[in-house]
């Protein structure tokens, strides 16, 4: 069945809950669902709170504010310490183990899996991310391509950005964000991918046919608790099935290390470019597209390219050699 056949008004109407949770193994009754959320506080009449085990707080400490804010049914993550709730007569309540790894899964039939209709670019790494994402975004316009954008300038197209909280939303946000790209008339959209969104999960459920790494430096420690940590989080983005093409900044340690995981992994179907400079390497390494920055002034840089892609001369108004990375 389709988005369409299972929303009443093609993408705001009701869909069943037993269709929505559909292979899941857990006893489901037959209900009319209007939205999904896993925060109480954007709770639509008649929706499904889906109270997830957090790092901090469980989402059923929630639980009462969702019921107020007109939840139809609950469906919760069973974890140590934490007892099935009792809820008014009539409100189905669902424990569903492991919830959190679902969600992806949930939301991507909820919102008619908008990602398959989509060519999705997720682009990770310490620094670049918005700078980089953007210019493909931008570049992909100019080729007459259909493109939104989401991450830390907020999502939309072009200029005309709705303001976002979050580098990568949560996964409910996310898929919502795709469906209404689509709609719109988007045809690629390219993402911000966090290395917490990728330990979070927040990125679960949808395809990301293209990837890029950026780099990786000491940020963000005291969440992964070491570097080792941090880049596998980043290397996780190269990892999912699906994707067709990796682009991966090799001038970088994790870089190196990312794009020797995927030449050896096994999805040989995978496209890999790597890119960067040889006069940043203290090592020999294989690059398919190399640049030089031939020229920096205050009217901006000049950077030469070469590789399998043949030769080109690119003329930028952005400064600094960091920017010249983020344009290859």
């Amino acid at each position: 069945m389709s988005y369409k056949d299972n929303h009443a008004d093609g993408g705001n109407g009701d869909m069943n809950l037993q269709f929505l949770l559909q292979g899941l193994d857990v006893v489901v009754p037959s209900l009319s669902i209007s939205d999904i959320s896993i925060s109480s506080r954007s709770i639509r009449p008649g929706g499904l709170f889906l109270a997830c085990a957090g790092a901090r707080q469980h989402g059923l400490e929630f639980l009462d504010q969702a019921i107020a804010a007109g939840a139809r049914a609950v469906a919760w993550e069973p974890v140590q310490g934490v007892s099935m709730p009792v809820l008014p007569k009539g409100l189905p309540c669902i424990a569903i183990p492991d919830l959190t790894s679902e969600l992806g899964g949930i939301a991507n039939r909820f919102f008619g899996a908008p990602s398959e209709s989509l060519q999705v670019t997720g682009i990770t790494g310490t620094n670049g991310k918005t700078t980089t994402a953007f210019l493909v975004a931008r570049a992909l316009d100019r080729l007459g391509k259909t493109t939104g954008y989401m991450g830390t300038l907020g999502y939309g197209f072009g200029d005309e950005l709705q303001a976002s909280s979050m580098t990568t939303p949560d996964c409910i946000t996310l898929h919502r964000r795709l469906r209404a790209l689509l709609d719109a008339g988007a045809t690629h959209v390219v993402t911000e991918v966090s290395s917490h969104a990728l330990d979070q999960q927040r990125v679960s459920g949808v395809r990301i046919r293209t990837g890029a790494f950026t780099n990786l430096s000491r940020d963000h420690l005291d969440y992964h608790g070491d570097l080792d940590r941090y880049a596998d989080a980043k290397a996780r983005l190269f990892r999912r099935p699906g994707m067709t093409a990796a682009v991966v900044n090799v001038t970088d340690n994790t870089g190196r290390t990312i794009a020797a995981e995927i030449s050896a992994g096994a999805n040989t179907a995978m496209k890999l470019v790597t890119v960067g400079s040889t006069s940043a390497l203290d090592s020999p390494v294989r690059i398919g597209l190399q640049y030089e920055i031939l020229q920096t002034d205050p009217h901006g840089l000049q950077i030469s390219l070469s590789g399998e892609y043949g030769k080109a001369t690119i003329n930028s108004p952005l400064w600094g050699a960091f920017n010249a990375e983020n344009l290859v």
